[in-house]
């Protein structure tokens, strides 16, 4: 293989110009992905708090008279969003009042992961703050406090997946490709064409010096 100091001056120039292409674009690609990676998560927070709110809301009747029956009525609102995975309430002790869990995450989830996902919330209660944990690119908890009248009497935890972020960021990824598969070749026709404007005025100078050295 030839190194790159041997390669013909035409071949050279295509070659930077096909690598500043690719470069910039990865770049580019990399940039906005994360772009969107971190405006979804910080949406996605925003949407579960606003939905932890309106839950408290309507469950702080419950809390406050006991009635789990309600409470649990409360949380198969939690139905509508698809995102949704798990859902509790639970009182101002820590005690668990009612708990919501998707039809597929039931059906998938195992009794040791839910479990420990459990030990994680009453750790997160124990701990009295409202709690925003992101569970790698799998799934994201808040817990958060439900007041009535500016009075502090329960908790409301909520678990949400992250899989429509990662099918988006699997589109981006895919259309970035194409993208640049698509701009390479162009960068190649272009450059192609280009690098004779260049290259022929040189390699006409190298030929001449060439003859001067000769003669």
């Amino acid at each position: 293989m030839k190194a790159f100091a041997d390669i013909p001056i035409a071949k050279k120039l295509v070659s930077i110009m096909l690598a500043t292409t690719i470069f910039a674009l990865l770049i580019a690609s990399i940039m906005q992905a994360a772009t969107e990676g971190i405006a979804y998560r910080e949406d996605i927070v925003q949407n579960l708090s606003t939905m932890g709110d309106v839950i408290g809301a309507n469950s702080s009747a419950a809390i406050t008279f006991g009635d789990t029956q309600l409470a649990n009525q409360v949380l198969r609102s939690l139905k509508a969003e698809p995102s949704i995975l798990t859902g509790h309430i639970f009182d101002i002790d820590g005690n668990l009042m009612a708990t919501y869990t998707a039809a597929g995450n039931e059906a998938s989830g195992s009794g040791a992961s839910n479990s420990t996902d459990m030990a994680r919330v009453q750790t997160w209660l124990s701990a009295g703050k409202p709690v925003r944990s992101f569970e790698g690119w799998k799934k994201v908890d808040i817990v958060q406090p439900i007041l009535f009248d500016g009075e502090q009497i329960g908790y409301v935890h909520l678990q949400a997946t992250l899989s429509p972020l990662i099918q988006t960021l699997h589109r981006f990824a895919l259309m970035a490709g194409i993208t640049i598969l698509i701009a390479i070749l162009v960068a190649y026709l272009v450059s192609f064409r280009l690098q004779a404007l260049v290259s022929r005025p040189i390699l006409a100078l190298v030929d001449l010096m060439r003859r001067v050295t000769r003669d």
